[in-house]
């Protein structure tokens, strides 16, 4: 579910990018973007080596205050990250990108998790994404 706030236009999810001449970002093991991310946990008590969250904006035109908070299932916080300042957007086609690295992230239950990125203490997105084990659970 979107805030009202549409300061975020949108948020990428990949294992990894890099940074590249010409304004360009490389994104490497890309899962997809918000909402329609399913991570699938190949060994359930691994961390996920690395897992990066790029969060684009447009209209912010001066510097701002961003942090980003993946929550459990259960609506308890799973990992918070620093809080960063972001670049504002000078004109009309230009955008402003954070990238929120989490290394050797260990999810604590499965199911729909969610992404909030703050924006200057308020929240300004908040959406979903799955966690799965490889094969079903059973239940007896």
């Amino acid at each position: 579910m979107q805030p009202a706030n549409q300061d975020v236009d949108f948020c990428l999810v990949c294992e990894d990018i890099r940074p590249e001449l010409g304004n360009k970002v490389n994104i490497f093991g890309y899962y997809g973007v918000l909402p329609r991310v399913r991570i699938i946990l190949e060994m359930g008590d691994r961390p996920i080596e690395r897992l990066t969250f790029l969060v684009s904006t447009h209209v912010l035109t001066k510097p701002y205050l961003a942090q980003l908070i993946l929550v459990n299932p259960n609506g308890t916080p799973l990992i918070n990250s620093i809080t960063v300042t972001g670049d504002p957007v000078t004109d009309n086609v230009s955008t402003s990108a954070i990238a929120f690295a989490f290394p050797m992230l260990r999810f604590q239950q499965q199911g729909e998790h969610r992404v909030q990125v703050l924006i200057d203490s308020q929240l300004a997105y908040d959406e979903s994404f799955l966690v799965q084990s490889p094969r079903p659970a059973v239940r007896l």
